[in-house]
């Protein structure tokens, strides 16, 4: 266990390697960091690598970021692409509600989308991992190797 003191002087024990998903430090210690009580919004950015769009995720997905991930998995996913290649690496933590998101892009897409998924760390992995849904999708350990694995699909359909 990990001794860590608060900004209020009290002495709190962590296990190492907790996971910050869904964890709530005190109010004054997130206030006095000009956060708020919740953060309710995350980063996501896309961008074009020919037929496949990337979009890159950071923050925490969870039951108050859910909705702004879906927006911008919907986003992602107007056009079309031939595969949609998310971006993971930077999640710091991935809820159910997360979850949700990605299975039910992969559930309305998939026909016309293939969906790759980057994951980096337990953060993401761990989630999939144990409700047995990083079997329905393709991980990768990174970026990279999800674009080289796309281009590998795309020649072998010609």
């Amino acid at each position: 266990m990990a001794e860590r003191t608060g900004s209020e002087g009290e002495t709190r024990l962590e296990p190492p390697g907790q996971s910050q998903c869904g964890r709530m430090s005190g109010v004054s210690e997130l206030e006095s960091r000009g956060r708020g009580l919740f953060r309710e919004s995350i980063t996501t950015t896309a961008e074009s690598h020919g037929p496949t769009v990337v979009l890159r995720v950071s923050g925490e997905v969870d039951v108050l970021t859910s909705g702004q991930f879906e927006e911008s998995m919907r986003a992602a996913l107007r056009a079309r692409p031939s595969a949609l290649i998310v971006d993971l690496s930077l999640v710091t933590c991935l809820s159910s509600a997360g979850l949700s998101v990605l299975l039910a892009a992969h559930h309305d897409y998939g026909e016309h989308t293939r969906l790759r998924l980057v994951c980096a760390g337990d953060a993401t992995f761990r989630p999939l991992h144990l409700t047995c849904l990083a079997e329905r999708f393709a991980i990768h350990l990174s970026l990279t190797e999800a674009l080289a694995m796309e281009r590998i699909s795309r020649k072998a359909e010609n």
